[in-house]
């Protein structure tokens, strides 16, 4: 491991505004952007009513909410994993943040529908430390319907029980990182007391 590192993520991504960052969730049926007009109701709920919350979260400061230092959250039991051109990895600011390998600019990030109950403690004067998506992402390249595909599953860890994928094969060649293009990565999330509707046999040995 050199001693010097080539970037620091939380630092570059700090320079950033808020609103030119591209920020992609799950309303629990579909793919949406991290803005308030395509929240579902439920998350609009659960983040109290509050689109300056929606804006803190996005990282803009506000005297109303917990003074951040930067905003990348911290990055715990989450190991980060290449792909391509890209690092992704889960922190504990609700988030899945995609960041340029050679660079260390934040190409994206997810926020999970499975951690929405819980965001608005992130802006908790009070606030104590608790984890979100905590769990580091694994890839694998699969074939569906005659297409070969690269698609990454990720969890939330010690942040709780559920997991989401994203359809990855065309990051490295997206030309835009627009809400509207990172949509279509978007493929499903479930919980705990949720199935994919698998069924699972002991091997036949």
């Amino acid at each position: 491991i050199a001693p010097d590192p080539l970037w620091r993520a939380g630092e570059i991504l700090l320079s950033r505004s808020a609103e030119s960052r591209n920020i992609i969730g799950f309303d629990g049926k579909k793919a949406v952007s991290f803005t308030w007009d395509e929240l579902s109701d439920t998350q609009k709920s659960q983040l109290n009513h509050d689109p300056e919350l929606l804006s803190y979260l996005r990282g803009n400061p506000n005297p109303r909410f917990r003074k951040r230092k930067g905003k990348l959250g911290d990055i715990v039991h989450a190991s980060p994993h290449v792909v391509g051109n890209h690092l992704y990895v889960g922190a504990n600011d609700g988030m899945l943040h995609v960041f340029n390998a050679a660079s260390g600019e934040e190409a994206f990030a997810y926020v999970p529908n499975l951690v929405f109950p819980d965001l608005a403690r992130l802006a908790d004067k009070l606030y104590a430390h608790r984890c979100f998506v905590d769990q580091t992402p694994a890839c694998s390249d699969i074939r569906i319907s005659g297409k070969d595909k690269i698609w990454l599953v990720g969890g939330l860890g010690k942040g709780g029980k559920g997991y989401f994928c994203l359809d990855i094969t065309e990051v490295d060649r997206m030309g835009s990182f627009s809400p509207d293009n990172l949509k279509q990565l978007v493929q499903w999330e479930f919980k705990d007391d949720e199935g994919l509707g698998y069924t699972f046999s002991e091997p036949v040995i």
